[in-house]
């Protein structure tokens, strides 16, 4: 691997996690020595956390890492990501940094990028194992999904303790479908981890497993065989989505 593409690999690579002025700075004065890059940054948000992040972006890691972005609109699926990357690749840029975390998303970009020799990078929670091996696939970045089922059960169990509490909402964007690849795997299992949680406290018992509770996609309530407080108990499901 030649220098410039080394410092394109290292820095696309900070970008990802952007976590902090600590991972850039060792990078600072090699990377401003180095000509300016366009890095394509595919996104399925549109709000106002990500117009943050965009000027983020734009105002402290682009001058840091003299690089320049080139953003897409709110994607949907497969083949909007690889529209919008060939797109992005024709216009010069050396790089991806994915946000279209759907299993199906993430290796149709990352087999693109390998075809067009750029560098791709993701977030997501799950490793895509059919990808994984790409010589241009410089991996995912995002939440483990080890671990997140135990924690998620032992914070509600812990708030389900404290006085006062009534009751619980569960909100979460991309549960269903998490532990298949096409939702979010962090979602999927810190909800399954907080739906234990509230069958052991009140000593339910769900009329389907929980991973089917999880991936239901209509709204509906689930029967859970127990009364309280002379009603019966039952959880609103639907909200997963």
């Amino acid at each position: 691997m030649g220098k410039e593409n080394f410092y394109i690999k290292k820095m696309i690579q900070c970008l990802a996690i952007c976590t902090g002025v600590l991972l850039l700075s060792p990078m600072l004065s090699s990377a401003n020595e180095e000509p300016e890059h366009l890095v394509g940054v595919a996104t399925i948000f549109d709000d106002a956390g990500w117009h943050t992040q965009v000027e983020y972006f734009n105002e402290l890691i682009g001058p840091a890492l003299n690089m320049k972005f080139m953003y897409s609109d709110k994607l949907n699926n497969s083949m909007e990501l690889t529209d919008f990357m060939t797109r992005a690749i024709s216009m010069g840029c050396d790089g991806i940094i994915n946000f279209v975390t759907q299993n199906d998303c993430v290796a149709a970009g990352a087999s693109l990028a390998q075809e067009k020799s750029v560098w791709y990078v993701t977030q997501n929670s799950m490793i895509n194992e059919d990808v994984a091996e790409l010589e241009h696939n410089l991996g995912h970045v995002g939440a483990s999904v080890s671990g997140m089922e135990s924690a998620y059960y032992e914070l509600l169990t812990e708030l389900i303790t404290q006085e006062g509490k009534k009751g619980f909402f569960i909100y979460t964007g991309s549960a269903a479908g998490g532990n298949q690849g096409t939702g979010a795997a962090s979602h999927f299992y810190s909800t399954k981890g907080m739906l234990k949680a509230i069958a052991k406290a009140y000593d339910l018992a769900y009329e389907k497993p929980v991973e089917d509770l999880i991936n239901e996609m209509a709204s509906g309530y689930i029967e859970t065989g127990r009364r309280l407080r002379n009603a019966t108990a039952r959880i609103k499901s639907g909200f997963f989505l």
